[in-house]
């Protein structure tokens, strides 16, 4: 059976995860930066845009490549420094771009991850869920 190291669990486990506790905020730290109303809604509009072009392109590569662990490994960094990036971010610009990296990112975490659980678990794909 193959092990993932308790180091790499807890990364993927903050990307994948813990980074969805800062979105209720995003439009409060958008807010403070002095964007508007319309400039907010459009600026959070680009996270679920970066998940549709993120997903199948993460997917792609994993395919292609037969390592979806090393796509998890770079999403999750891609994650994580995005996030990283946010907190030093002064414009409304250098903001959108972060969140954009962060959605584009975060967007094969769950699906990637479930195929890899998925796959693991063999003849007993049945118990996934």
């Amino acid at each position: 059976m193959h092990t993932t190291p308790r180091p790499l669990l807890v990364a993927w486990n903050v990307g994948a995860i813990g980074s969805l506790g800062f979105m209720p905020y995003a439009g409060v730290l958008l807010g403070d930066a002095g964007l508007g109303g319309a400039a907010i809604a459009g600026t959070l509009a680009l996270v679920p845009a970066m998940n549709l072009v993120g997903a199948p392109s993460w997917s792609w590569v994993a395919d292609r490549t037969g390592r979806p662990d090393l796509v998890l490994r770079l999403a999750t960094l891609i994650t994580a420094a995005s996030m990283v990036a946010l907190l030093s971010a002064r414009t409304s610009l250098a903001m959108a771009a972060c969140l954009a990296l962060y959605a584009f990112g975060r967007a094969p975490l769950g699906p990637i991850g479930d195929a890899m659980v998925v796959q693991a678990l063999g003849k007993d794909r049945r118990a996934y869920g």
